[in-house]
This record gives structure tokens, sequence and C-alpha cells, in this order.
């Protein structure tokens, strides 16, 4: 039997705000999950009810600097991922928080980096079906393995709904 492949809804991130980031020359996309390691985004949880579409983009550092570049992803969540009716839940958005971080230190921190501290504030709930933008920065320049960075889940207009800091450490390289 063959297997039936997914088609990401894309339609889904045809908003103004979206297509400001997509058409962007500042804003580079970062290659999909489809054929990543990390199941859980790229297997469970990319349904037609769940996360309908997703794409990361990357904006550099300022000429000069090694760090200093954003990660916006955009994200269209359905409503399989309500923890009460029609509200996303706090736990995804955590989750949302963790995996944008780790793409944003795959640009800046090159090397496999693991999450040592991940402090999450919800301000508002996230309402579904929807689509929102999760902005990651770093907080400082990183020191030799270590990184402090931001993050905020907004609705496009400005809105934050949840906001993060996270402390991440690039594991040592193996000998």
């Amino acid at each position: 039997m063959m297997a039936l492949v997914r088609r990401e809804a894309l339609e889904d991130l045809n908003m103004p705000w979206c297509i400001d980031i997509i058409r962007s020359t500042e804003w580079k996309a970062v290659p999909s999950r489809e054929n990543s390691e990390n199941k859980l985004f790229s297997d469970t949880l990319w349904t037609d009810t769940t996360i309908r579409a997703h794409q990361s983009y990357y904006r550099s550092p300022p000429p000069g600097h090694a760090f200093g570049g954003e990660l916006r992803t955009l994200l269209s969540l359905g409503n399989g991922l309500d923890g009460h009716p029609g509200m996303c839940h706090g736990g995804l958005l955590s989750l949302i928080f963790d995996d944008a971080i780790h793409e944003l230190a795959s640009q800046e921190l090159p090397g496999e980096s693991v999450t040592v501290t991940l402090n999450v504030t919800f301000r508002r709930p996230v309402r579904t079906p929807t689509v929102v933008v999760c902005r990651v920065w770093m907080e400082k320049e990183p020191a030799r393995r270590k990184a402090w960075v931001q993050a905020s889940i907004e609705d496009g207009l400005g809105g934050v709904h949840a906001s993060a800091q996270s402390f991440i450490l690039k594991m040592k390289e193996k000998l």
C-alpha cells in the first residue's frame, strides 16, 4: 500500500503579516522539518487538526556580528491542540518555544544543544484555530557553550500571547 504524503495547509499563512515575512529579502527560509529527526513535530503534531502548517525564517545578524539574528516561525494551529475548548494548550506553546529556540541555536550556535531552563509566561490565551508567529532572539552574546535566549508567541499584529526565557547549552563534541 502506498503511503499518503500529507500536504501542509500553506494557504493558512496567506495573511498580510505572514506574507511580509515570506516575501522579505531580509528573511531566509529555514529548511522544512518534513524529513527531520524531530518526529514529534514532523509526524505526531503535523496533522490537519493540530499544526496545519509551519515555516521558519531567519534574519542574519548585522554585518560584523556573530550573533544578533532573529528567527520567526509561522504556525497554523488547529483545534486539535486545545487544552480547553477553543484555546491552545499551554504545554504545546512551551513545546513550540523549545523547538524554535533550538532552530535559532542551530543558526547562531552550530552543533547540538540542549535546554537547561525554559521559563514561560502566559499572557493571554491563544484561540484556535489561528495563525501565530514565534519570534526568537539571543538575549546577549553566547559565552562559549552557553546561550541565553528570549522568545514570544504573537498574533502577528503585535499582540503577545506568551513569552519565554531560556538558557541553552551546546553539547561537548565527542572525541
